[in-house]
């Protein structure tokens, strides 16, 4: 496998502070920042373009729920890596 370097996850890091903060949901094929009152804000629409507008599909919903749980699932990856870095260096 090839080593990931340093530069690249500090990258994704910085694309990840940068994000809207979370937490982060999903309703049909949007994903919103779930907050306690209504109306949601929207943080991106997976519907898929068809011709005629757009189609809500099971693609679209399983998009917007990879989405949605994408913010949290990196800060865990990153997080899980700089343990198992240290790890190393111990």
């Amino acid at each position: 496998m090839k080593t990931m370097h340093r530069e690249r996850l500090e990258e994704i890091a910085r694309r990840l502070e940068n994000a809207t903060s979370g937490p982060w949901a999903y309703t049909n094929s949007s994903v919103v920042l779930s907050v306690a009152s209504l109306p949601y804000r929207e943080i991106a629409n997976c519907r898929e373009a068809n011709g005629r507008g757009s189609d809500l599909t099971i693609g679209a919903m399983r998009n917007a729920v990879f989405i949605a749980h994408a913010r949290e699932d990196m800060a865990e990856m990153l997080r899980y890596i700089a343990h198992l870095e240290a790890m190393r260096d111990a």
